[in-house]
């Protein structure tokens, strides 16, 4: 994902600083999507099948280079979150699940 540096870089999407955007899961991933917007979407671990899922920043260090490109190309980003709030979000989270039929023996 391209986020622009200048107003002018604003109108052109792949122009500005390549970002990286590492996802912990239920730390705000939705969040942060919906504030860079369409921009968020042409990310490089959204769009790609070999980067998507929750990966950590090793895991994309050894993936990217199959892609052609660096770590080191980007800024890496990420959110995190008050532990207690993340395990209030997971239970939660849980709770909402469909249950799933007991097998059969």
């Amino acid at each position: 994902m391209y986020v622009p540096r200048t107003f002018h870089e604003r109108f052109i999407p792949t122009k500005g600083l390549k970002m990286l955007f590492i996802h912990t899961p239920k730390c705000g991933g939705s969040t942060v999507g919906s504030a860079f917007g369409n921009r968020f979407r042409k990310c490089v671990s959204v769009r790609t099948k070999e980067l998507k899922g929750h990966l950590t920043w090793m895991e994309y260090r050894e993936c990217l280079p199959i892609l052609g490109c660096e770590i080191s190309e980007f800024i890496t980003f990420s959110a995190i979150r008050n532990p207690f709030e993340w395990h209030i979000s997971w239970f939660n989270y849980i709770k909402r699940q469909k249950p799933k039929k007991p097998a059969m023996i």
